[in-house]
């Protein structure tokens, strides 16, 4: 401010008096540069205490949380009632409770109008008040707000019931007063809000709450949340030992569809974190499942997995085995696609282990089932496939007898035609050499 008023100054004395002719032309002139020069520099000073005023209302939006209680009780708080929940009578918690439920509706309403702002002011208005009924009532109503916010990225708001919650989490501590229901609501509300330490801080209380109760299901149901959560986290390793207790819970329990699903579940988490040896293990132990449930495309699907896993490990003839098991059970089953998919995996195991005449062999049987199947895009690769082994292998005769083949499907399906004329012109010159 002291440089813009020195500026100013410095303006208003832009020339000195002079008495010579020159001077009093150019008196009209610097007349008008004197006045331009308070004109700027009040219009300058008058932007510099508005910008100013402007800055310090938003220093003090910024310091006002609106999920602190004001100093004058809401006009719906019953009068004499104070923080405490056990103030109210029954009947006066009924009326409360119903008065809150309508702020919450017609919050959701302005929301859905496209209306945040007053949507907002209204769930801040509603989150104090449920500060009247307790804890509880409050961390269960900051967990459904704090969701929309954090579904539509509300970040300052989201930051805002966090910091609520970690509040009533420590001052609970503090008075020793965190109990099974309340630190449920926290986990559910930590859950809701994406801060998944905290979340699984909490069900990891709840977990023990209910061990110590003997509740299965129940156990099973907080298992299931807690390694979904860690799942989230891509804490693959703590997911695994709780989805392992839930096979071993399942099992117990002869519950066949749930040990099917916390199979699946481990088979992603080991397959994501690459330990192929824990995924084949446990991938077998699902192939049991699938059989007995005669579920054909998953089983398949699951020997071709399995295949290529073993092929992760370089242990090519549990891989060769697995691959004939994928074939076996799709051929069986009229599933000619899958097999065809089970012979192509096969046959590049052969080729990846420089056994060229083998995958030849297998990529015959493989055209068969494509064949089949009426997979013309599988058969075209087939085709290609083959064009580059003989390719290999020297056999131009062949190989262009593959590719012709690949060419003539390509032109009935409209697609990488270009590419296998580019390949049959490549061969033709190498035989004509």
């Amino acid at each position: 401010m002291r440089k813009l008023t020195d500026w100013i100054e410095t303006a208003l004395a832009i020339a000195p008096n002079q008495d010579n002719e020159l001077m009093v032309m150019m008196k009209p002139v610097r007349i008008w540069q004197r006045g331009l020069a308070i004109a700027l520099a009040t219009s300058l000073l008058l932007l510099s205490i508005g910008a100013t005023v402007a800055r310090a209302d938003d220093d003090e939006d910024l310091t006002i949380d609106p999920l602190e209680l004001p100093e004058e009780p809401d006009p719906l708080v019953p009068k004499g009632t104070t923080i405490l929940n056990q103030d109210f009578s029954p009947r006066q918690r009924r009326e409360f409770e119903a008065e809150l439920a309508r702020l919450a509706t017609a919050a959701a309403a302005a929301f859905a109008d496209g209306d945040p702002e007053t949507a907002l002011e209204i769930w801040y208005r509603e989150l104090r008040l449920r500060r009247y009924l307790g804890p509880l009532a409050e961390t269960i109503a900051l967990g459904r707000v704090g969701e929309i916010a954090w579904e539509n990225s509300l970040s300052a708001d989201l930051q805002r019931i966090a910091a609520r919650l970690e509040e009533i989490e420590t001052t609970a501590v503090e008075d020793e007063a965190l109990e099974p229901p309340l630190f449920t609501a926290l986990a559910e509300a930590y859950t809701k809000i994406r801060l998944q330490n905290r979340a699984v801080a909490m069900y990891e209380r709840v977990l023990a709450q209910v061990r110590a109760s003997g509740d299965r299901p129940q156990l099973a149901r907080t298992l299931n949340t807690l390694a979904q959560l860690q799942t989230a986290w891509f804490r693959y390793a703590e997911a695994a030992v709780l989805y392992e207790e839930l096979v071993a819970i399942a099992r117990d329990e002869f519950d066949a569809a749930s040990e099917t699903y916390y199979l699946e579940q481990l088979v992603y988490l080991f397959s994501e974190s690459e330990q192929w040896a824990a995924a084949i293990a446990t991938q077998q132990q699902l192939a049991e499942q699938y059989l007995l449930k005669e579920r054909w495309p998953e089983l398949t699907n699951l020997y071709i997995t399995i295949g290529d896993q073993y092929a992760q490990l370089e242990e090519l003839e549990a891989a060769r085995q697995s691959y004939q098991q994928a074939f076996s059970v799709a051929w069986a089953q009229q599933q000619y696609a899958y097999a065809s998919d089970a012979l192509t995996q096969l046959a590049e195991l052969y080729y990846r282990s420089d056994q060229l005449e083998a995958a030849l062999q297998v990529y015959e049987e493989q055209l068969k089932a494509a064949q089949t199947a009426q997979n013309a895009y599988g058969l075209m690769r087939g085709y290609d496939r083959m064009g580059e082994i003989y390719l290999e292998l020297q056999d131009y005769r062949q190989a262009e007898a593959a590719f012709a083949a690949g060419l003539e499907l390509a032109r009935a399906l409209d697609h990488q035609e270009r590419y296998f004329e580019n390949r049959l012109a490549e061969v033709v010159a190498l035989r004509g050499r």
